[in-house]
């Protein structure tokens, strides 16, 4: 059974769940959709309290320390402003940290305490060029001061010890203006909305429309204010007859929001206009579905953006939505038999294991299919083998044991004429996979009767043409749980000999007594594709194929684990039959044909 992600885990949150159903695969453009941090970023100026690259000064990067003749100590960090020129973000005893600039910007003008700024602060702008391009050479600065300070320097730090108060031009002196830490930062990020978006730096009436619309949206100095929010309120204050800003407008939000090229920008544009107010308004909190829900509409014009807010609200309110068909459909489904899986964290045995052996965890989170794997393949014996050859059929303990034992053979296999869904070098192949210990160490633990938990596997994997071989994706898995008698577990893993493992999730490996009192082989597992090689070098332009490559290699992996248990199982005495094989997921196709209707729908885009 294969499940989207977010419909399996029973304490999952609303958040996560957005987030899952965010990277469905709505287009063929773009992998993954995580878009809202970085066009929060474009509209964000970097923190002064936290000073970090690329805006901190080639120069000096712990600072100028400056003393006065009168004995007066400053502090002054040089930064790359908005103008790619260098400002001072200045420490000075018994007063809240400041900004000097000499950008000359009647905005920040506004903002200016009326204070008098220090010419031993002033003189910072006789070598602010300096510290742009990284010179360091103080006797070059001490000329420019004009021999009224001496200097000692470090490698990122200058420090200024004034003798007398240095002279300076007019022009300097009246151009040096102070203006606090906070109110620099708005200015600045005001500067910057009306940069991106193209208007007038020059016109105040954008210069307060901004402004305005920051406040409206909670703008705090130290935190960034909602950018769709922003864009909602400029969008609000503009005239709708004054077409050409309101272009500006949305030209900025599908650049810095959802990644488009000018190209498609200009093709999308009609059609966002018809939604873009809608759009800017929505309530949804989940700022990456917006984002991404828009960017499919921008792959697809028929989508239709009231529908993804309906997906929004109904898996919301339910988080089985998506599901609720296909379990009302099928009783053999019960997805609190997978919640514990989903749910698994790897124990500090094995976590310590991975970190002496220089492996790490691939928890299922770091999946990036469209949709995640719930399955289940079982094998109902009827008539119990005799595997250790003493002529009377084997206990259950026996068969379970002998099961385990030999499950690296049972579980390595072949599929001859395999069909991959991407369309590449390769169209079909005689593909195979081997399930082996990880060294001679690995295997001695597996061998063990009640030692093999944290046992590590690889998975080989290849096909006869060459280009199957290069794109095949090994993987391992580790032994995180293990219940006598009963069932062990794997938890997929990443190696330097395997790279990341092509799912990540857990998978249960197990053996009991059904209600016929007959013994029952069986896997079950919560996994999400991580489709990194074929994803790649070969499927990442083809939608969801290099998923559907990687769930039916599973499939063909588990299948074929039942008929090889069932082989094992006759060469021994027994008889034995496939007792189920189920695997339901959420077909994409159907979700965009739901996503498309111009009337609201029941969202149960069910593959079994």
């Amino acid at each position: 059974m294969i499940l989207q992600t977010a419909c399996l885990k029973d304490n999952i949150s609303t958040e996560q769940l957005e987030k899952q159903l965010s990277n469905h695969k709505m287009s063929d453009v773009w992998e993954g959709c995580k878009l809202y941090e970085p066009f929060r970023a474009e509209f964000c100026p970097w923190a002064y309290g936290t000073i970090a690259e690329p805006h901190i000064a080639a120069a000096y990067r712990q600072g100028v320390d400056i003393t006065t003749p009168s004995g007066k100590t400053y502090k002054a960090q040089p930064f790359v402003s908005e103008n790619n020129t260098i400002d001072f973000l200045v420490t000075e005893t018994g007063k809240e940290d400041y900004i000097i600039t000499n950008a000359n910007y009647w905005y920040y003008n506004t903002f200016n305490n009326n204070e008098p700024v220090a010419k031993a602060l002033k003189g910072l702008y006789l070598f602010d060029e300096l510290i742009a391009l990284g010179n360091k050479n103080t006797s070059t600065i001490q000329n420019l001061l004009q021999n009224s300070a001496t200097l000692s320097a470090t490698a990122e730090k200058l420090t200024i010890n004034y003798t007398t108060t240095p002279v300076l031009s007019d022009a300097l002196t009246g151009i040096v203006i102070a203006v606090p830490k906070c109110m620099y930062e708005q200015a600045t990020t005001v500067k910057r909305y009306i940069n991106n978006i193209g208007y007038n730096p020059n016109n105040s009436a954008y210069v307060y429309v901004v402004e305005d619309a920051l406040e409206d949206c909670n703008f705090d100095c130290y935190a960034c204010a909602d950018p769709i929010c922003v864009f909602n309120k400029i969008r609000e204050t503009i005239l709708p007859e004054n077409t050409t800003d309101i272009n500006l407008l949305h030209t900025a939000f599908l650049h810095y929001g959802i990644a488009l090229s000018q190209t498609e920008i200009s093709n999308f544009m009609p059609h966002f206009a018809t939604i873009a107010a809608d759009v800017y308004a929505t309530s949804i909190t989940n700022r990456d579905y917006v984002l991404c829900s828009t960017r499919s509409i921008a792959a697809d014009n028929e989508l239709v953006w009231e529908r993804f807010e309906d997906l929004h609200a109904a898996i919301t309110a339910n988080p089985y939505a998506l599901l609720n068909s296909c379990i009302e459909a099928d009783a053999n489904i019960n997805i609190a038999d997978y919640a514990a899986l989903y749910n698994f964290t790897i124990p500090a045995s094995t976590q310590t294991r991975l970190n002496t052996l220089g492996f790490t965890n691939q928890p299922i989170e770091q999946g990036n299919a469209a949709t995640t794997n719930l399955d289940y393949y079982s094998v109902e014996i009827t008539t119990m083998p005799d595997i250790n050859g003493d002529l009377f059929p084997d206990s259950y303990n026996q068969v379970a044991d002998a099961f385990r034992l030999n499950f690296p053979a049972l579980a390595s296999g072949t599929a001859l004429n395999f069909q991959f869904d991407c369309p590449g070098p390769v169209s079909q192949d005689n593909i195979f996979w081997e399930f082996l210990p990880y060294s001679g160490t690995e295997y001695t633990k597996w061998q063990s009767t009640n030692n093999y938990l944290n046992t590590v596997f690889k998975i080989d994997a290849g096909g006869d043409a060459i280009f199957t071989s290069l794109l095949a994706d090994l993987g391992a898995v580790i032994v995180s749980q293990r219940t006598p008698q009963c069932c062990w577990q794997f938890s997929t893993i990443n190696t330097p000999l395997t790279g990341t493992q092509p799912f990540s999730g857990n998978r249960q490996f197990g053996s009991f007594i059904n209600a016929n009192g007959k013994t029952v082989i069986y896997t079950k597992a919560v996994d999400t594709a991580l489709t990194e090689n074929m994803a790649s070098i070969a499927g990442y332009l083809f939608n969801e194929c290099d998923d559907d490559t990687y769930y039916a290699i599973a499939n063909a992996t588990w299948t074929n684990l039942q008929q090889e248990v069932i082989s094992f199982v006759v060469q021994h005495g027994g008889a034995a039959h496939v007792e189920r094989t189920d695997k339901i997921r959420v077909d994409v196709d159907i979700l965009r044909s739901q996503l498309k209707s111009t009337t609201p729908v029941n969202f149960a885009p069910c593959q079994h």
